[in-house]
């Protein structure tokens, strides 16, 4: 999710530059509705990636890019190999990647891009464009709601009567990726020094799998926080364009928040802000100081089974820095 928002920008240029061409893009389900709605497309190709081992379901695929007989591929997978061989596979003759550190999928396009580390995600998607002639432009990021998205958010807010001096804390992470969370110990006493200095109302936002944890960070909040579960993505959107703050661990949420123009307070301990820090002017990323940090690049290469760089971040030093980000 958070990749597709990144690339949205990128996305714009090319309908900039090609602005009679059919578009497609594939994309899985996790992200189809961030794209859905996306006026810079003509089509979307919703792919499951877990049945891509099949050589089956990936014949299919290829036989649905084979028959649009697409003059250009660009593959903005940074990681994985399967979209570089569906690339290869379509028959297309022009296929611009990434040449990425130990991937060598690099092989298998046209012409390639080396995949930088040190740079923000939503700059390298753009690098895939200069082979076009493409140049950075209009670099902000935006989401397409629709009136639904908008009555669903002025419900929310009403049934929990929230007025515009609400915080949000998002602290779930993906399952596989316990590294990147701040403790929930953290984020309560954080949350507390917020609401006793503030007067701010809380409101977590959860999936249902991370309910657990949700209700543990409320129990903590002595239940004084509002709880939301399993919104939509376009409705999150435009509800987080309300909020004051936004206090979340480095996730496809942090993206999704920053993008809605709310500012956003992220934490980083294995992952860089440098890449993929929230995008925009009206955030700030929080870093761990161990030497370390960070140890992330491809996405599963973690230094260790710990979340122990997360908690050298510690709420008071976060308090400070969210205090002169207000007041700024």
């Amino acid at each position: 999710m958070g990749d597709a928002i990144l690339l949205i920008p990128s996305l714009k240029a090319l309908r900039r530059k090609f602005y009679k061409a059919h578009i497609s893009i594939i994309c899985s389900k996790a992200n189809i509705e961030i794209l859905r709605n996306c006026p810079y497309i003509d089509e979307t190709v919703v792919v499951e990636f877990t049945k891509l081992m099949s050589p089956v379901y990936l014949l299919k695929v290829i036989n649905k890019l084979r028959k649009d007989k697409f003059d250009l591929v660009i593959d903005f997978e940074q990681w994985f190999r399967i979209s570089a061989l569906i690339s290869l596979f379509s028959f297309t003759k022009e296929r611009i990647g990434f040449k990425t550190k130990g991937q060598y999928k690099h092989l298998l396009f046209t012409k390639t891009i080396p995949h930088i580390k040190d740079k923000h995600e939503v700059e390298c998607f753009f690098d895939l464009l200069g082979p076009l002639g493409i140049q950075a432009s209009d670099k902000n990021l935006e989401l397409w709601p629709v009136e639904s998205n908008m009555k669903e958010t002025e419900a929310i807010l009403r049934s929990m009567k929230l007025n515009s001096d609400f915080i949000v804390l998002h602290i779930e992470v993906p399952p596989n990726a316990k590294q990147r969370q701040w403790p929930i110990e953290n984020f309560a006493e954080l949350g507390n020094e917020l609401m006793k200095k503030y007067n701010f109302e809380i409101l977590i936002i959860s999936t249902q799998k991370g309910r657990y944890q949700a209700d543990k960070l409320n129990y903590f909040l002595e239940k004084k926080a509002h709880l939301l579960v399993d919104v939509s993505l376009l409705t999150l959107y435009v509800l987080l364009s309300k909020a004051k703050l936004v206090i979340t661990n480095n996730t496809g949420f942090m993206h999704l928040a920053a993008s809605s123009n709310t500012k956003v307070v992220a934490f980083h301990g294995s992952t860089s802000p440098i890449k993929w820090g929230p995008w925009g002017k009206n955030h700030i990323s929080i870093k761990s100081d161990l030497p370390c940090s960070p140890c992330l690049y491809l996405g599963f290469e973690y230094g260790c089974k710990t979340n122990r760089c997360m908690r050298e971040i510690k709420p008071e030093q976060v308090l400070y820095q969210i205090d002169t980000f207000l007041a700024t």
